[in-house]
């Protein structure tokens, strides 16, 4: 868990189960840090104030708040889900670098695709002309990895 966020936890949860939470976001995020992220844990400073009483308005906003600048401020880094897949069909190998499900380089058999050959719109990516000058298209999975239809030798 980054400082900030860990630090947030710190000032507004239960010491008496400060513990576990921090625990079990650190199983759940690891060192990323993203709005599900930020949203867990402003969930259980919510939900397992130090304050014995119900929350106040108040100090609901001032936790969200607080998170919302944490992000903005520059001193939680967004998280870069940044990988390459490389995958071989019958008509040959093809590799994508996807960067937050957005695809920002391809090749086809070794040799880089032109930039404007390469158009997603959404989780669909068409490399122009990929399949035997036929479009290639790609589904780009948000969790990760791809799905295609195999192109032909």
């Amino acid at each position: 868990m980054t400082p900030p966020l860990a630090a947030l936890l710190r000032w507004a949860c239960d010491p008496a189960k400060l513990e576990a939470f921090a625990g079990d976001l650190e199983e759940l995020h690891g060192e990323r840090v993203s709005w599900r992220c930020v949203r867990d844990t402003v969930s259980i400073c919510i939900r397992h104030s130090r304050l014995t009483a119900p929350l106040h308005r108040t100090t609901r906003r001032s936790l969200i708040a607080a998170a919302i600048l944490l992000l903005l401020s520059g001193r939680v880094p967004q998280s870069a889900f940044h990988y390459t897949v490389r995958a071989t069909d019958p008509a040959g190998e093809f590799t994508l670098e996807i960067l937050n499900a957005r695809v920002i380089a391809a090749t086809l058999d070794g040799m880089p695709v032109q930039p404007e050959h390469v158009v997603q719109t959404g989780d669909t990516l068409v490399l122009k002309g990929g399949d035997r000058g036929r479009d290639f298209v790609i589904a780009i999975r948000s969790q990760g990895g791809i799905t295609w239809a195999a192109r032909q030798p």
